[in-house]
């Protein structure tokens, strides 16, 4: 029975560690969905600054104030989102940390 039991509780720690790399994978796999979409958002603001030059130009306007509300407002949603993009990073960079260093008691 001790080959039994020594066995069974091998395939209960696998099973758990089977169990944390697939939650790790699936956390990783989400994280890297978020990042698709806050780079999306990026270049949705980069396209409306471009809209509101292009605007500017058929407007004839000479000058273009780079400070403006619109400009302000999508350069500063920018960084903000670029922000979110290193953290989710690190936190992958965290999880893949964690997933190399050795495992315990195996």
């Amino acid at each position: 029975m001790g080959i039994l039991k020594d066995a069974g509780d091998t395939f209960i720690k696998f099973g758990s560690m089977l169990v944390n790399k697939t939650e790790d994978y699936t956390r990783i796999a989400r994280l890297n969905i978020e990042i698709t979409r806050l780079k999306g958002d990026i270049e949705k603001n980069k396209a409306d600054i471009g809209a509101h030059v292009l605007e500017m130009k058929r407007a004839k306007k000479s000058r273009l104030d780079l400070n403006g509300d619109l400009i302000e407002s999508c350069a500063k949603k920018i960084s903000e989102l670029e922000s979110q993009i290193d953290k989710k990073r690190s936190e992958i960079e965290d999880i893949k940390k964690k997933e190399k260093s050795p495992e315990q008691g195996i």
